[in-house]
């Protein structure tokens, strides 16, 4: 069905190239076997043409980009690759070498192609069709740095969008700090008349201006800030002024910039845009991704983030229930945590609630289990709580870590202890290094693990991050990416060991800790977990939660770009995040599935929560607890009354 859909694409054109490669497209990123950039969507009849720029490399720091790519579509599901369009060696004035944005537009049977090069300033190249060859229209620059009025840096001439309105008058709009807009002449080589700035007031445009029309009114979208998000503004001419309007898409993910592209295609709009969450993804090696794009009643564009949709990923027909716990009637919750504050930080420690709101601390905010009998280290870190999937008890996993006295230098491994009755517990501490010295010799960290039991095998899977000593050193696949990855393993019968030796399980884009799977009701797992983004030097410059989904734990597991809590991008950092399922007498709407995401905002002591209902949109603002105790990175269990009961009776 799609070769043939495909077919379509290209045989209703005797002029046509005949494609290189034909996919179908899994979600964002929509192209996934090289790196694009700067997607620039033109359609024709029934035909959607994305034209981009083409990143040379993963993982690589600075821009190195020589050419321009073209990819079709009839459905927006399978998609063709054809030759190179065009190269920035065609412009022989193109000193830079750089093929920076670009927008083809048709007029008069005639497809001419804007690019940007960088300092070298703003061409145009014309083809009889829309997959060329393009050769160079007049043979210089059609804009150079001295069209940008008040600007004074190298790279202000960047950036060509074109759109020709309702009466037949060609615009094109470019710029970098400064908006710029012009007439073109009827040739569509020439610029007619003056070059105005439109630059909105109030807003922090940087690049990428994009015009479309909707009901009546023109939008202007561009990046602004830093790292970008896609701004807009709104007139009612084509020229202007553009009123500002605000963000509708926040920063991409693993991406310092964005680069907005839109079009109306099938009765839809969509908003074409690039991030970096391919695999070796950065700043300087990004992917192109579509959404659609929504507007409210009175014309306000919709937040449209450019995130991995779930229907890509979830075998048709394929369901699964969210946890056999949710059959139970849970009406209270346990929090295991380790304390933040005093003497006796790094232990075991249970606080209750009956709302998820509101939580005591039992035993007076006292271990309850000594560290030093259960740990190698004489602490525990992270404690993850799980209740046992067939009634065989319940299960923790803790780190194997005591800061107050060792320091950050190394820790040995994890802590395992299992219960029926949630007061009595076995344990059995393992060092990695010790039980696993051809693998895991040279650990430095194994941080935060967590359990959760795999339906497929009938086992607990133990996951956790990995960091080798030699961390530092650069990664000989992935120079620029992190070591901290997350290894998995399946325990014993006996939760007192592995069957195995732990093996990778998933690596983020910039390494990532803390991790912490979910599934929902679809059968779809999430897991979230402490990520960043990297900009094109790979220096850090954001970290939050962000979250990868798979529909089977041992992966493929996609990586989402985007982070979902309030405070990424802020001088408030956030780690140790936890989500689970609220008990149906404390949902927002009754019936109706809701979960929480709670995290520790570890620099200033004060743990506070997001809700969703479907684990991939989070309530923005966060919600705070009232508690009696001082939590560091802790998990909650819904529990039952009789649980709730025998807690307080054992701990009051």
């Amino acid at each position: 069905m799609c070769i043939a859909l495909m077919a379509v694409a290209w045989s209703g054109d005797a002029n046509a190239q005949q494609p290189v490669k034909r996919w179908r497209a899994e979600g964002n990123p929509i192209i996934r076997h090289k790196f694009t950039a700067d997607p620039a969507p033109f359609v024709k009849g029934d035909t959607l043409y994305l034209y981009t720029g083409i990143d040379y490399a993963g993982n690589q720091q600075g821009y190195k980009m020589h050419e321009w790519g073209l990819f079709t579509t009839t459905d927006m599901m399978c998609w063709e690759e054809y030759p190179t369009p065009l190269r920035v060696y065609d412009f022989s004035w193109a000193r830079s070498r750089a093929a920076y944005a670009a927008h083809v537009v048709e007029k008069h049977g005639k497809y001419y192609y804007y690019v940007s090069t960088n300092t070298s300033g703003i061409g145009v190249a014309v083809s009889d069709t829309p997959y060329g060859p393009f050769r160079d229209a007049i043979g210089r620059p059609l804009l150079t740095n001295a069209d940008c009025k008040g600007t004074t840096h190298s790279w202000a001439c960047i950036d060509p969008a074109v759109v020709t309105d309702d009466n037949g008058q060609s615009w094109i709009f470019w710029g970098n700090r400064r908006c710029f807009a012009a007439r073109l002449k009827d040739s569509m080589t020439e610029i007619d008349g003056d070059i105005m700035d439109i630059t909105p007031v109030g807003s922090d445009f940087t690049e990428a201006p994009w015009v479309h029309k909707h009901d009546g009114r023109y939008y202007l979208t561009f990046a602004c800030g830093w790292p970008e998000k896609l701004g807009y503004a709104v007139a009612e001419r084509i020229e202007g002024p553009y009123r500002y309007e605000g963000i509708f898409s926040e920063v991409a993910g693993n991406c310092t910039t964005t680069h907005p592209g839109i079009v109306e295609f099938k009765g839809k709009t969509w908003l074409f845009t690039h991030d970096a969450t391919l695999r070796e993804g950065t700043g300087a090696s990004r992917c192109v991704g579509v959404e659609e794009l929504r507007y409210d009643a009175e014309g306000h564009i919709l937040p449209c983030n450019l995130r991995h949709n779930s229907q890509y990923y979830i075998p048709d027909g394929q369901k699964h229930d969210a946890a056999s716990a949710d059959k139970l009637n849970t009406t209270a919750y346990l929090f295991a945590y380790f304390e933040g504050k005093g003497d006796r930080q790094e232990e075991l420690r249970f606080a209750v609630s009956e709302d998820a709101r509101h939580w005591k601390a039992l035993n007076g905010n006292r271990p309850v289990i000594a560290s030093d009998t259960i740990s190698n280290t004489g602490g525990i870190r992270d404690p993850h709580i799980l209740r046992g999937a067939h009634g065989d008890g319940y299960y923790i996993v803790a780190t194997d870590m005591h800061v107050r006295k060792n320091g950050w230098g190394q820790n040995p491994g994890i802590v395992m202890l299992h219960s029926r009755d949630l007061t009595h517990w076995t344990h059995t501490a393992i060092d990695f290094a010790k039980e696993y010295p051809k693998a895991f010799g040279n650990v430095k960290w194994v941080w935060a693990p967590q359990t959760i039991f795999d339906p497929n095998e009938g086992k607990y899977l133990v996951y956790f991050t990995v960091c080798r000593k030699d961390a530092q050193q650069p990664d000989s696949i992935n120079p620029q990416r992190s070591t901290l990855d997350f290894y998995c393993a399946y325990a014993t019968s006996d939760f007192k060991g592995f069957e195995q030796e732990p093996q990778l399980m998933f690596s983020a884009a910039y390494g990532a800790i803390d991790g912490d799977i979910v599934i929902d009701g679809k059968g779809l797992y999430h897991f979230f977990y402490k990520g960043n983004v990297k900009n094109e030097k790979c220096e850090e410059t954001i970290t939050g939660i962000k979250q990868a989904v798979g529909h089977s734990l041992q992966g493929p597991w996609y990586e989402d770009g985007l982070f979902v809590d309030a405070y990424a991008g802020t001088a408030t950092q956030v780690e140790g995040s936890s989500v689970f399922r609220l008990n149906d007498k404390d949902c927002s709407v009754p019936g109706q599935a809701e979960f929480v995401l709670m995290y520790d905002l570890f620099r200033n002591g004060p743990y506070e929560f997001q809700r969703t209902t479907d684990l991939f949109h989070f309530s923005r603002q966060p919600e705070s607890f009232t508690k009696d105790f001082h939590p560091r990175h802790g998990t909650v269990m819904p529990i039952t009354q009789k649980e709730y009961k025998r807690l307080k009776k054992m701990w009051p």
